[in-house]
């Protein structure tokens, strides 16, 4: 039978036992106190495609008559637009050649305001900035042929198709769109994404308020925020 001066000797081992592993504890998370768990994980970014390829892209959708906008950050903004499950890329583009140039199945649209979009006669001494979509065929939108592409232009507000941009200050080239996933958890106050849109939208600036581009099932909408001008 254990003594009462041996039961007194053990429990003070014991409780100075568990006083040291507490020290140690708390001295290691001081040290680091953000050290994540084991299941936290890093969002993955997502890859840059590289201009080589998106200059291959719109030469084969396109034809030579158009070129990338690159001076914008983005000047792309690659989803599934239409969603059919099959990566879509917008690129912002310069019309540089002749309508002649430009590859007989695309679609031209003004889904912006009227009057209908007209190809410009002469794109050197009109320098007109567009948005060209293509919309992937199953493999996605590196692989042609595509299932349609689409050029859009027009009057409008939006700030990335403001061509005095183009050779502006880098602050005014920036941050000018960015796409908004079909099931995105960023709610907005304005409802968006909209309910007509069958796939990822894409947020446009404009000097007044943030704007909308959706496919909606037939043709591309464009809305302005609820309180624009």
């Amino acid at each position: 039978m254990r003594t009462t001066k041996q039961l007194q000797i053990n429990h003070s081992l014991t409780a100075r036992a568990v006083f040291i592993l507490l020290v140690i504890f708390l001295l290691t998370f001081a040290a680091n106190p953000h050290r994540p768990s084991a299941q936290t994980k890093t969002p993955a970014k997502a890859p840059q495609i590289s201009q080589s390829t998106l200059r291959e892209a719109l030469k084969s959708s396109f034809g030579s008559a158009l070129e990338a906008a690159t001076t914008f950050n983005p000047f792309y903004l690659a989803g599934d637009f239409n969603g059919d499950g099959a990566q879509d890329i917008l690129i912002v583009v310069r019309i540089k050649g002749p309508h002649s140039e430009l590859a007989q199945d695309v679609k031209i649209y003004n889904p912006f305001e009227r009057p209908k979009a007209v190809y410009p006669a002469n794109p050197a001494a009109n320098p007109t900035l567009a948005l060209a979509i293509i919309h992937g065929s199953k493999p996605g939108w590196q692989t042609p042929p595509a299932l349609e592409n689409f050029l859009l232009f027009g009057g409008s507000p939006l700030l990335i198709l403001n061509y005095g941009r183009v050779n502006g200050e880098p602050q005014d080239r920036k941050d000018l769109m960015e796409l908004l996933r079909k099931r995105s958890t960023k709610y907005r106050a304005d409802g968006w994404p909209p309910a007509a849109a069958k796939g990822d939208s894409i947020v446009l600036g404009t000097e007044a308020t943030d704007s909308i581009l959706y496919w909606n099932g037939k043709n591309y909408r464009w809305e302005e925020a609820s309180g624009g001008e």
